[in-house]
């Protein structure tokens, strides 16, 4: 039986309170610009951390001012819930020591601070310059003093990479604590078939390019297209294994039933 939660407006949310951009944060004109002058603070339980909770102040992205990614710079249901997982389970049972994480498709960045909040030293990467740079970038310096861990922004996309040097820089050049990313993470990349595909090939560059022996991936989304989503996993089964681990219902008012579960899938590589 999935747990229901509401969707619904992020300020109106539970734990999240609103309050302006402070004047003196230290963002170019552009970017104020390009994010709302409203962020939300979003506390998950972390027993990992001191205190047992990480706390985090959201900006959203204005989508008339990024344009061609009306929805890349706000925040999805299965961001927060993909978030609120990796916190309940901390830092050591995610990544072994040393390593790092990349989140790919990052929007406002939350499950890459959430990350870095609990001390993983992260690569968030999408494929739109004006939301890394802008609703990404205004989410980092504004958590700053929650951060354990640096979090470095980049472009990347899917299928751009010529070849393996350029997608090594991009993903591992900006790391400075960690030999590579050991943890890759995704909110909301399963919605269209071009989406699909593309990470999929992506996943297998990654697999293949990893540092370290020890390399997962974690991919959360709201169901859509659940018959495509299963397939999107099927077609990988000869480089992951994949498991379900976990599901929650939330509201959705473009389903006929009302609601549609968000889905946590957790994939290792298969064994030689």
């Amino acid at each position: 039986m999935f747990e229901l939660h509401a969707q619904r407006p992020l300020s109106a949310r539970p734990h999240a309170t609103s309050g302006a951009m402070s004047a003196g944060a230290d963002l170019d004109a552009w970017l104020l610009g390009a994010v709302k002058s409203e962020g939300q603070l979003m506390r998950f339980p972390a027993p990992s951390v001191p205190g047992g909770e990480v706390c985090l102040r959201l900006f959203q992205g204005d989508p008339a001012q990024l344009p061609g990614s009306d929805s890349g710079g706000v925040l999805w249901e299965a961001a927060e819930v993909l978030a609120r997982w990796l916190c309940e389970r901390g830092r050591s049972e995610l990544l072994p020591h040393g390593a790092a994480a990349l989140e790919l498709g990052c929007g406002c960045g939350l499950v890459a601070l959430a990350l870095a909040a609990l001390g993983a030293e992260v690569v968030a990467t999408d494929a739109q310059p004006r939301v890394v740079y802008g609703v990404a970038a205004a989410n980092v310096a504004a958590n700053r003093g929650a951060l354990l861990a640096l979090v470095h922004l980049r472009v990347l996309r899917w299928g751009d990479e010529a070849d393996d040097a350029m997608l090594r820089e991009i993903v591992i050049g900006p790391l400075v604590a960690s030999a590579g990313p050991s943890l890759v993470v995704g909110a909301d990349l399963l919605y269209d078939p071009e989406g699909r595909a593309g990470l999929a090939v992506l996943l297998r560059r990654l697999a293949v390019l990893r540092v370290l022996d020890e390399f997962k991936v974690i991919l959360a989304w709201q169901v859509r297209h659940r018959t495509a989503e299963d397939a999107f996993f099927s077609g990988l089964t000869d480089v992951f294994e994949s498991r379900e681990v976990h599901a929650e219902a939330v509201l959705d008012l473009f389903s006929d039933s009302g609601a549609s579960p968000v889905i946590i899938v957790e994939m290792t590589l298969r064994s030689p």
